[in-house]
């Protein structure tokens, strides 16, 4: 076959097909990277600094303890008219201790609860050192 019947034969079907496999691309790229098309230029990120945590634990459970870091940085996600209203009492940090029996030291997950329509991004750092304070 000749190169350039390859390049100039059908033109219309080989525009049609690079438009397709163009979209195609854009679509698998948007899933991967979790962009909604429309909402992302509307959203913003926001982050608090030092929020402190909480503690969950067992109303039986007299012991007093110690977290380090005290605190944590809580990276949001969301709507910017949502986001821009958020104060830090909206935000929901703590650690549950509720399954914690008899230890002196533990690591533990940072749990955060945003706001409705917010996603949290990042919580720095994602779990503390707990010490029991006899």
């Amino acid at each position: 076959m000749d190169i350039s019947k390859f390049f100039t034969k059908n033109p219309g079907l080989k525009l049609i097909s690079l438009v397709l496999a163009t979209a195609v691309w854009f679509t698998i790229y948007a899933f991967q990277h979790d962009i909604r098309w429309g909402k992302s230029l509307m959203e913003q990120t926001r982050v608090f600094e030092r929020h402190p945590i909480t503690v969950m634990k067992n109303a039986a459970d007299s012991h007093a303890y110690r977290f380090i870091p005290s605190e944590v940085d809580v990276v949001l996600r969301g709507p910017s008219q949502v986001i821009n209203s958020i104060t830090e009492r909206d935000i929901e940090v703590y650690i549950n201790l509720t399954d914690v029996v008899d230890a002196e030291k533990l690591v533990k997950k940072v749990i955060v609860i945003p706001p409705e329509d917010i996603k949290v991004v990042e919580v720095r750092p994602a779990v503390v050192r707990i010490e029991k304070i006899k």
